[in-house]
């Protein structure tokens, strides 16, 4: 009997530790959700270019295919919207599809802008985006409108200006932006 009795307050002890172990690891994830979800302070988002000024001419490198010019004009009615995603982002992920349904319809033309190591980049081409849009390396396009947290988004209009920008987490924030930009 206090065989039995030792064995199961062992097995009591055992489970109290992976109970909080787990509790740990918890609490880990939610701080880092925090983090992630942390409400924007509006000074922020006014850094970097602002709206209505020339976007600077870059030929963006492709990831798995040609370059791609950003800032030069472009056809009379395209806008061009660059979508800057990252591999690891969680809300990238759900945007993608969204942005790559706005720009099946002719909203925009959309170029990725890839933020991460070129082999995770290429595979979320392969995998998420499938050769539908171009993605696209260019970190100095990054540091010229600060691009801080992703996804963000702007759109550059026909005549290579900046026409919006911000940062985008679903369908709606992405036909808003587009629409601040007509």
């Amino acid at each position: 009997m206090l065989t039995v009795l030792l064995i199961s307050q062992c097995i009591l002890v055992v489970v109290l530790i992976v109970f909080a172990v787990a509790l740990l690891g918890m609490a880990r994830q939610i701080g880092v959700l925090h983090e992630r979800l942390q409400p924007l302070d509006p000074a922020d988002q006014e850094s970097g270019l602002e709206v209505g000024r020339a976007m600077p001419r870059m030929a963006l490198e492709g990831v798995d295919g040609p370059s791609v010019a950003v800032g030069e004009a472009l056809l009379p009615g395209h806008r061009q919207l660059l979508l800057f995603v990252a591999p690891d982002c969680p809300v990238c992920k759900r945007v993608i599809p969204s942005a790559l349904q706005i720009s099946e319809s002719g909203a925009a033309d959309l170029v990725f802008v890839g933020d991460g190591s070129r082999p995770e980049l290429t595979e979320l081409g392969k995998t998420v985006i499938r050769g539908r849009a171009p993605l696209t390396v260019a970190a100095e396009l990054g540091l010229v409108l600060q691009v801080s947290r992703l996804p963000f988004a702007a759109v550059v209009d026909e005549h290579g200006v900046l026409a919006a920008r911000g940062l985008v987490s679903n369908s709606a924030h992405l036909e808003a932006l587009l629409r601040e930009a007509a």
